[in-house]
């Protein structure tokens, strides 16, 4: 009789090793931050990352609105300054320069201006520089899109990133952001940790003192398939585990997992945290490799993954069975399949883990777009079949929800069925990552 090969054993160093070092990039194919996460930017954050010469420019940015101006908070990781101190550099030999068009669709220039770098405005904390700089309101719209281009003198490579900007009438989410309790940064993810020290700040001279913090134990469950066209818009439980109040400007942390609703009665609009575990955006605990198995596993399947009483054996049996006992299928698989959870969760975390929203579910079962187009509305990602160069489009309706203004929901049709099954078959077969 033979001993059937652990899978998580022998994956050890692929999955909690090697996911703690990889970098935004799975296969040959897969995002970065630019090409699928930085087309997802909010109102108040984004990011992107541009390879130059010597190095790259990482770019993760936020607007804040500050009365008659709005704040433009950069966080940027330069390696061919990364050891530098202060920002001599920084101001010597980048430009950061801004343009704003009225819509996505739009060519033409509102206004242009330069983010001007000193030692008043920027400064180097451990291997980031921070930069602040505020721009005019436009007075003759409400919204409009902002273009930041940070331009490498020496090298002549730019990163270019773009967000939508609020100009009139803020809602409670334009007007607060987090910074660090210990170092006094401002924070740029759309996830928090339980480890977390944080305060909530605001620009604005009457910005309320106290706001009300509505937690829920996380009772979300993943995105429906794309083929569901009667899918009920999410809501919130009618019961809350619990309701306090913070101070802005004091140290805070949230101590349990879950969803946290902040809002004040004399504003419109609401703030959405998610807080994770320590790990995240990495699957802590074993039964956590159960859950996004959803997406690829029959009925069956999952709920044999879900009920025994052993969750290592059951896993390894379903991957050795998917792929006919050839262990090294297996781990390549294995890999993959995770690799695409943990990016679904740093990039597309809103009010739930990034793997279960509908962008999540698109980008983990699909994998990175070959081309992302934004309009004010909406999102269209276009994947193009190998063998046919035929194009799947999926369309992702910025809609305002409970949970927030921007949340983006899936077009769901029937017809997605064959593509969608396509796929599966494919994480099945072991044809991906191996």
């Amino acid at each position: 009789m033979t001993t059937k090969p652990s899978i998580f054993l022998l994956a050890a160093t692929l999955f909690w090793v090697g996911m703690a070092a990889c970098t935004p990039k799975i296969l040959p194919n897969e995002p970065s931050r630019q090409q699928v996460s930085a087309s997802r930017a909010t109102a108040t954050q984004g990011g992107g990352q541009v390879k130059v010469a010597g190095g790259k420019i990482d770019c993760k940015h936020r607007v804040v609105d500050n009365q008659g101006h709005i704040r433009v908070m950069l966080q940027l990781e330069l390696t061919r300054l990364a050891n530098d101190k202060d920002v001599k550099r920084l101001m010597e030999e980048f430009n950061i320069s801004y343009g704003i068009i009225s819509d996505y669709d739009e060519r033409q220039f509102v206004q242009t201006g330069v983010l001007q770098i000193t030692e008043a405005n920027a400064r180097k904390t451990g291997q980031y520089f921070y930069v602040m700089a505020d721009i005019p309101k436009r007075e003759d719209r409400n919204e409009a899109v902002l273009l930041i281009e940070i331009f490498d003198k020496l090298s002549t490579q730019k990163g270019l990133y773009n967000l939508p900007v609020r100009f009139q009438k803020p809602e409670l989410e334009d007007i607060f952001y987090w910074e660090d309790a210990d170092s006094g940064e401002a924070q740029f993810q759309s996830y928090f940790r339980t480890q977390n020290r944080l305060k909530i700040r605001a620009l604005h001279n009457n910005a309320p003192n106290v706001l009300t913090v509505t937690y829920y134990q996380q009772p979300f469950g993943p995105a429906a398939i794309p083929m569901a066209t009667q899918v009920p818009m999410e809501r919130l439980p009618a019961l809350a585990d619990s309701t306090f109040s913070i101070r802005i400007g004091q140290p805070l942390s949230f101590a349990k997992p879950g969803f946290y609703l902040i809002d004040n009665a004399a504003y419109t609009g609401v703030i959405s945290v998610y807080i994770a575990e320590n790990r995240f955006p990495k699957l802590a605990q074993l039964q956590d490799l159960v859950q996004p198995l959803r997406y690829i596993t029959t009925e069956e399947e999952f709920q044999r993954l879900q009920v025994s009483a052993d969750t290592k054996e059951a896993l390894d049996s379903l991957w050795l069975e998917l792929m006919d006992n050839n262990l090294a299928r297996a781990k390549a698989t294995i890999k993959a399949y995770y690799q695409r959870v943990k990016f679904a969760n740093e990039f597309f975390t809103d009010y739930k883990p990034g793997w279960q929203t509908d962008m999540g579910m698109i980008f983990t079962v699909f994998g990175s777009p070959q081309k992302v187009k934004k309009f004010n509305d909406k999102e269209i990602w276009t994947y193009t079949q190998e063998k046919t160069f035929s194009e799947t489009n999926f369309t992702f309706q910025k809609t305002r929800t409970v949970f927030g203004r921007e949340v983006f929901v899936l077009v769901r049709y029937p017809e997605y069925e064959q593509v969608w099954y396509e796929a599966i078959e494919r994480w099945r077969e072991g044809r991906i990552g191996s």
